[in-house]
């Protein structure tokens, strides 16, 4: 029973983790303009955008053959900025 316990608590903070990844990603896509993908690094959710991984790509930390297609397949949710309303 306490093991359920333990599971159960640790669901809802990995829940209420990705849910707090959506909200920060949401408004750095809508803050930045481009789009924003979200991968499992050690676990945790890390945010990356689109143009940050061009960057990154560019120095050698993803191989040049990594494109953003694959990266979005890799990734637990993707993020485009919402469409001006005026």
């Amino acid at each position: 029973m306490f093991k359920n316990f333990l599971n159960d608590i640790r669901h809802h903070i990995t829940v209420l983790n990705y849910r707090r990844a959506r909200r920060n990603a949401q408004s750095l896509a809508n803050r930045l303009g481009c789009q924003v993908f979200c991968v499992k690094i050690n676990g945790r959710p890390a945010l990356l955008t689109k143009d940050y991984f061009k960057e990154l790509r560019s120095k050698g930390v993803f191989p040049k053959n990594f494109t953003a297609v694959q990266l979005k397949d890799i990734s637990v949710f993707t993020v485009k900025p919402d469409k001006p309303t005026h």
